[in-house]
């Protein structure tokens, strides 16, 4: 009777803490570095998973997911889901929100619920990693039918080299999404997670500072944040006891004379 009852509580425990149980999509991905051919000359890179870039991940908007990351480099590894609004602990910069580099030989296991819809990609956050191969896409289906059917979808990952010395700075802020101004209502403001940066042009950017946590803010060309082009946007959990009181008029805080 004691069993079962222990039994009794571990599963009750379980379904409170998963009020609708949602449906778990479970990957594992192997980093490693391997001979590839794919300009025509044999050259040695990062893969995922055996290729560059990595397999499509497919998800739905709910899921679970549950990624299992194994680092078979001589060097620490991380990921990073670009665009995904997720825990700061799974986002997977080395360093930011108490998240720690994969360490050679080792597997990290990363789990969080998808919590919207659309194309996305992942790549590592580590050193020059992402640029030697260590990238892939992701897709994130509505939850609901989509408005639009087709007989198959096909996604396009590009990648590129640029050897301009003036460059554009892809600035992306982790975490959150922001609303690029371009002279719109403030309702029509589309989100960003990157805003491109061209050479000699500003931009203003609007940021509603809703997801608690510390966050990585950086040019996402990779060599230039290791040069240092980045930095941490932190958001602090909302306390009342924080808020500042509130001064009385001047009129009520006595001490007032009048003067004739």
């Amino acid at each position: 009777m004691k069993i079962f009852t222990r039994w009794l509580i571990v599963i009750s425990a379980v379904f409170l803490h998963y009020p609708a149980m949602a449906t778990v999509t479970e990957y594992t991905l192997v980093i490693d570095r391997e001979p590839v051919n794919i300009t025509g000359k044999i050259v040695e890179r990062i893969t995922v998973n055996g290729s560059i870039p990595g397999p499509i991940m497919e998800f739905t908007e709910g899921d679970e997911a549950i990624i299992h990351v194994v680092n078979n480099l001589d060097e620490p590894t991380s990921v990073h889901w670009h665009g995904l609004l997720l825990p700061p602990e799974m986002d997977g910069v080395p360093g930011l929100g108490g998240y720690e580099a994969i360490k050679a030989g080792e597997t990290f296991t990363y789990r969080f619920p998808r919590r919207q819809n659309d194309n996305y990609w992942h790549h590592a956050h580590s050193a020059l990693q992402e640029q030697n191969g260590h990238y892939g896409a992701l897709m994130i289906y509505f939850k609901d039918e989509p408005v639009v059917q087709a007989d198959r979808d096909y996604v396009v990952l590009l990648s590129d080299f640029s050897n301009e010395t003036m460059m554009a700075h892809p600035i992306h802020l982790h975490g959150m999404f922001v609303q690029l101004e371009n002279g719109q209502p403030g309702e029509k403001l589309p989100n960003k997670h990157t805003v491109n940066v061209a050479p000699g042009t500003e931009y203003s950017v609007l940021l509603t500072a809703d997801e608690p946590g510390e966050w990585a803010f950086h040019c996402h060309l990779l060599y230039h944040m290791s040069a240092g082009m980045m930095s941490t946007v932190v958001v602090a959990e909302y306390d009342e006891d924080d808020l500042p009181t509130a001064q009385p008029a001047p009129h009520d805080m006595g001490g007032h004379h009048d003067h004739h």
